[in-house]
């Protein structure tokens, strides 16, 4: 896994191509071409291809990219988003920390929020390659932590050489942009749950639950919220917890499991029908995800 940033256009761009509904879409040719070029020598080079297409009528020559493997896009971005949250990035540019940009991007969003409301366009323009400040990796971040929901991703593109090609992502804040900030330096958070970076307490939708910090339930939750949406291993969770059994033995198995059955009965998941989020088992793994609405 590379871990460069990758420049903020190119990022809006592969974005789209792993989220919109759309497989491709059009640029103006010296942007297409830049693209290409950087793509070259990068791990994303496989899943994008970029054709150059002859004018017609009066407009230039244009670019198209096409996504070749969108499942496999979408999950590169996502360990992309995760080195970001991790601030293992690395770039000669003096590129803010993950906290500072949770603060300075949803101060300039609670502008739009308070103006717009809830729903609203955030703007990636082709001119923008690289900005200090990362709004795509902190955007997708609070969209992966629940946060912000993607309504939908469009283009406005122009395939004139004076034109700016702009990627815009349409969404909606689940809650104020500021009351993410402020959570974002005293919480651990995902979705419904936080646990507090100062006394390890636990809530889950704004009630406190009684998890004991470092009991073997607090380290899995713990261990489950920094990494949403990926299964954990029981090898993990055996060296988590601090048991180190020497392997994974029928018994580590249902210590395991009665861990995971102790954690969903502590946090309310198991008999609430508006829980928002699941834990669950699979294979020999431990995964905390989103829990469907319940019709």
């Amino acid at each position: 896994m590379e871990k460069e940033y990758i420049p903020e256009f190119y990022l809006a761009i592969l974005l789209f191509l792993a989220h919109s509904n759309n497989n491709k879409l059009h640029l103006a040719e010296y942007d297409g071409k830049d693209l290409k070029k950087w793509l070259s020598n990068s791990i994303y080079k496989k899943y994008i291809k970029i054709v150059v297409h002859d004018s017609y009528f009066y407009i230039d020559r244009f670019a198209s990219i096409q996504v070749l493997d969108k499942k496999h896009l979408k999950n590169l971005l996502g360990q992309y988003i995760k080195l970001f949250e991790e601030d293992k990035l690395l770039s000669s540019k003096n590129y803010y920390s993950y906290k500072n940009n949770i603060s300075k991007c949803t101060e300039i969003w609670q502008k739009e929020y308070t103006d717009y409301g809830t729903s609203f366009a955030i703007s990636i323009e082709s001119l923008n390659h690289y900005n200090i400040l990362r709004r795509c990796e902190t955007l997708f971040s609070l969209i992966k932590n629940g946060y912000v929901k993607l309504l939908f991703i469009r283009n406005d593109i122009r395939y004139q050489r004076t034109s700016i090609q702009k990627i815009i992502f349409v969404v909606e804040f689940l809650t104020s942009p500021l009351v993410i900030a402020d959570i974002s330096k005293h919480w651990l958070f995902y979705g419904d749950i936080k646990i507090s970076k100062l006394d390890g307490t636990v809530f889950y939708q704004n009630e406190i639950k009684q998890i004991k910090k470092n009991s073997y339930a607090h380290k899995l939750l713990h261990h489950l919220i920094k990494s949403p949406g990926v299964q954990i291993s029981f090898d993990d969770i055996n060296a988590v917890t601090g048991w180190n059994d020497a392997k994974i033995t029928q018994s580590t198995k249902q210590k395991i499991k009665n861990l995971v059955f102790e954690l969903k009965n502590k946090l309310g998941l198991s008999k609430n029908k508006n829980a928002t989020l699941s834990i669950r088992i699979i294979d020999k793994s431990v995964i905390l995800i989103p829990n469907p609405p319940q019709k």
